[in-house]
């Protein structure tokens, strides 16, 4: 999928690399832990995205200790050069904004032959680092700014930035030049007391504007992020974020080739669409499986017109056969109560099997089995034989009810 996403768009200069994770409850071998996070464990996701579009150029899926790095830059800047190796946007005059898991001068001297920059924070403990030559020679207010640049090319910059906490930055680029990232102040406010303008230098404010488009992806995806509780199948996880980086990188697409704004669609509203116009039948009122030979035309006179809405019910024909067992039980629909019930079992519309929320057979009251199937004129959850019509089976609880048999 990440070959197809490189073909499609053309990023910005700025791009931004950072890891993204996606929850998971089941046990495998790669799941991280991040106490920082609030889903703490899940499968971590190496991101490449377009600060500007938020466009996801390329991800890759950490899968462990065992991840082959690059010699002398370490896990971190190994992600970087390979995902820019792979993405095809080395030797393009990019410029790379990460953290500073995966900054080092060695990092940045690479990228630097490959025509690529690298603006980011850094810790101080790097190796060819001068932190010591950064270091405020008494404790500085806040705001000041110490500046060490190399004498000779490749050209690097580091500087170290005291705010609340000192802020090391290592730069092979020097964004002075755009107006955008003069040198400016910021706003700090504390409680009961006046808010306190501090300086903010320009490698700063630039790493501040293009840092966070990985985290403005995440942003979109939960608005919308396909979720199933526990879910215990890691490959389906991965399978939904997947799926999710689509749905982005589409409405990315689409946004880009509008003309004026108003014509662009926010996330939800984009997902909305895309539902219409990928499942029509949820809103015409056509069912979504129909029996084998059986027309569109007559399974249209059999369904009721639903109006268009934005609750999306699953409708299930009932000449279909299906397998209760292997359903998901979360998907919700609405439920027309019925106050009669006929004496036999009927085929209208009334009496059609639909998923529901799971809970006991409403006829054998078996607490250990519970159903997620139940009847669509009645509102109650019964018991279907799998593979079956559930209307045929005299020895059913969906037979048993709508014929007032007892057991």
């Amino acid at each position: 999928m990440s070959e197809r996403f490189k073909k499609l768009y053309t990023c910005h200069q700025p791009v931004s690399i950072n890891e993204s994770l996606s929850p998971l409850v089941s046990r495998v071998g790669f799941k991280q832990y991040s106490p920082q996070k609030r889903k703490r464990f899940g499968v971590k996701v190496w991101a490449l995205v377009d600060s500007v579009s938020t466009y996801l150029k390329w991800f890759d899926i950490y899968q462990g200790a065992g991840t082959s790095m690059r010699q002398g830059l370490g896990l971190g800047g190994s992600v970087i050069y390979e995902m820019l190796e792979k993405a095809e946007m080395l030797n393009k005059n990019h410029v790379v904004i990460c953290d500073r898991f995966f900054t080092s001068t060695q990092l940045a001297l690479q990228l630097l032959e490959r025509q690529t920059h690298l603006v980011g924070t850094v810790r101080s403990n790097r190796h060819r680092y001068p932190s010591k030559r950064l270091k405020f020679a008494r404790k500085a207010a806040r705001g000041s700014t110490k500046h060490v640049k190399t004498t000779s090319a490749p050209l690097l910059y580091a500087m170290n930035y005291q705010d609340r906490k000192p802020v090391l930055m290592l730069a092979s680029i020097n964004p002075s030049r755009d107006p955008r990232f003069r040198k400016r102040t910021v706003v700090r406010r504390r409680a009961k007391q006046s808010a306190l303008h501090i300086p903010s230098p320009t490698i700063r404010n630039f790493y501040n504007t293009y840092m966070g488009g990985v985290d403005r992806v995440d942003q979109c995806r939960n608005y919308g992020m396909i979720r199933i509780k526990q879910l215990r199948r890691y490959y389906l996880q991965i399978m939904f974020y997947v799926l999710d980086a689509v749905i982005h990188n589409a409405r990315v697409l689409y946004n880009e080739t509008r003309s004026t704004e108003a014509e662009q669609l926010p996330t939800i509203e984009f997902r909305k669409q895309l539902v219409r116009e990928l499942c029509p039948h949820v809103f015409d009122g056509s069912p979504v499986f129909a029996a084998e030979g059986e027309h569109a035309s007559q399974s249209q006179t059999t369904q009721p017109q639903a109006t268009q809405t934005d609750d999306i019910s699953l409708r299930i024909h009932p000449d279909t056969s299906f397998d209760h067992e292997h359903t998901n039980s979360h998907m919700a629909c609405p439920v027309m109560h019925q106050t009669t019930v006929s004496a036999t079992p009927t085929h209208t519309t009334h009496h059609t099997p639909v998923y529901m929320k799971r809970r006991v057979c409403t006829h054998c009251k078996n607490k250990s089995k519970t159903v997620s199937i139940g009847c669509h004129g009645c509102g109650v959850s019964l018991h279907i034989p799998s593979g079956t019509d559930p209307t045929n089976v005299t020895t059913s609880c969906w037979s048993k009810y709508h014929t007032c048999e007892t057991t």
